[in-house]
């Protein structure tokens, strides 16, 4: 009997039609994707939604994606600068655990992302009650205990992330934080225990007590905002300027934190300095990736308005005292502790400026793409293979 081929999507055999599935679920999520490049207001959107179109065919079809389809849920919280904003971002939240209870999808969550929006003139101050961010970020890790969290959020508003907030630009300086979105990734760990804490007395420390193995934090670029000279005396736009984010990583994630990222383009060396110096407590840190450059397609430099008020000669400098503080770093943090694998996420484009630093401070170790690792006891008579960088 001759073989008669399947009319319709649905008489495909199960077997075939996971298949598919699964190559339609290949590409990884907008946010993810966009992690290690500049952030922009396009950072969640996907241009092609195929499972999104798929899952509306029919029940059947829907029935096999929906756990994959909400894997990710993205939460929008429009910022109001005025004093009931504290009822609408609860209701928001309210809204986004509605919906995931009324459609029984909390089960399928693995990840969440958080997009702080604001609307705001340049210059305008802001009046937010202390660690609203926080709060929100933390209820959603209590209520949903997702794998990964994603916290896209403007400079102006990083303060109102810290439970009690800390000292954010003054009035007069609004124009440095008037930058891309700052986008905070956290991963929780596999080997934590389940923590025991009681949310309902402190409701906004959840976000800061879970144990995470990969943090990756991508400040944006910095070339729009403080050069070395006024960073010494403003008031700063970093996370690593909350007290409460330092003693995270003494008390709670020393023992957890695996990975860390860092990408900043152009950022103040003084800056770096400061946060490797806090990062020294990240006892069991096995991987360190960092970006300090725009990439390829960056155009940055061909639009000088966008440089501000910082020297392209001065960014190429602190480009490359930054790279000094992260190689000191890594070599540092190799021999009194875990640390074992590095990656420079500029090598692909600016490997000439940067092979004579690394070769001085990681010599012995393996080379291999964009990443260096420390060579075992086993190998070591064997590490010169990076030796070239070819």
């Amino acid at each position: 009997m001759a073989y008669t081929p399947p009319k319709i999507f649905g008489d495909l055999p199960l077997e075939l039609v996971e298949r598919i599935i699964d190559v339609l679920d290949a590409r990884e999520s907008p946010s993810s994707r966009a992690l290690w490049q500049e952030p922009s207001s396009a950072v969640t959107h996907a241009d092609i939604q195929p499972l999104k179109g798929l899952s509306r065919t029919c029940h059947s079809l829907r029935s096999l994606i929906v756990d994959r389809l909400f894997q990710t849920a993205v939460l929008n919280v429009d910022v109001q600068l005025n004093r009931k904003m504290h009822l609408h971002w609860k209701s928001e939240l309210c809204a986004f655990q509605d919906f995931l209870a009324r459609n029984k999808l909390s089960h399928h969550l693995q990840s969440v992302v958080v997009q702080f929006i604001v609307q705001t003139p340049t210059g305008r101050k802001i009046h937010l009650n202390k660690g609203f961010a926080g709060h929100i970020c933390s209820t959603i890790m209590h209520l949903h205990k997702p794998e990964t969290l994603t916290v896209i959020i403007p400079p102006s508003l990083m303060p109102y992330l810290a439970p009690h907030g800390y000292p954010g630009p003054e009035h007069d300086d609004a124009w440095a934080s008037n930058t891309s979105p700052h986008v905070l990734t956290c991963v929780r760990s596999s080997e934590s225990p389940t923590m025991q804490t009681d949310f309902n007395l402190h409701p906004h420390l959840e976000l800061w007590k879970v144990h995470y193995s990969s943090i990756t934090l991508n400040e944006a670029s910095s070339i729009r905002t403080y050069g070395s000279y006024e960073y010494s005396f403003k008031k700063p736009l970093s996370l690593f300027d909350s007290r409460h984010f330092q003693l995270s990583i003494q008390r709670e994630w020393h023992c957890w934190l695996r990975e860390f990222g860092y990408i900043a383009i152009f950022p103040v060396a003084l800056h770096v300095h400061k946060m490797f110096w806090i990062l020294r407590d990240l006892h069991r840190l096995e991987v360190l990736s960092v970006r300090f450059a725009p990439t390829a397609s960056n155009t940055i430099f061909s639009d000088p308005p966008q440089i501000g008020r910082r020297h392209v000669s001065k960014l190429w400098l602190d480009f490359r005292e930054c790279y000094w503080e992260a190689l000191e770093f890594v070599r540092d943090m190799s021999l009194s502790h875990r640390l074992k694998l590095f990656r420079s996420l500029d090598w692909q484009n600016y490997a000439g400026t940067i092979k004579s630093d690394v070769e001085v401070f990681l010599q012995e170790w393996t080379f291999c793409g964009d990443s260096w690792s420390k060579p075992t006891r086993e190998n070591e008579t064997d590490a010169g293979a990076m030796s070239s960088f070819d």
